[in-house]
């Protein structure tokens, strides 16, 4: 199993606009980087029910119906490859409920988001259209 994935769900989650990105605490891996909610599919679970959950635990906000926008592969710090597949979704509100995994929060704009993020996820975003799929989404 020497090149077995690690597979996980993210998301962009919109309101008002805005799209949701989390800055890891300094004690997580990739300490204090920025990245979208979500995270790593669990025994028995859907992506889709990874995804609900991760954002629940990250973020306190209980979305109901993510669309799957994308599935990207690369390579991650540590050397496994990584399947993320990405989800869009309006959050219900901007009340976000941060956990002990992540320090800070922010409802950005589409130039704020790219900032922020990590290099690889606007590569593969931007490379899949993705980024601009969301022009009427997000500001």
């Amino acid at each position: 199993m020497r090149n077995a994935y690690f597979v996980g769900a993210k998301g962009l989650i919109i309101h008002n606009r805005r799209v949701l990105v989390m800055q890891r605490s300094a004690t997580e891996s990739m300490p204090l980087a920025w990245e979208f909610p979500g995270g790593g599919i669990e025994a028995g679970e859907t992506v889709r029910q990874c995804f609900i959950r991760e954002v629940w635990e990250e973020a306190g906000l209980a979305i109901t119906q993510p669309q799957i926008v994308e599935a990207a592969t690369f390579t991650g710090s540590t050397g496994k490859p990584i399947l993320l597949v990405y989800f869009r979704v309006e959050a219900p509100s901007d009340g976000v409920k941060l956990s002990p995994e992540h320090c800070a929060f922010r409802w950005a704009i589409r130039a704020e988001a790219e900032g922020l993020l990590l290099p690889v996820i606007v590569e593969t975003l931007s490379a899949s259209g993705v980024w601009q799929g969301l022009d009427a989404y997000i500001d």
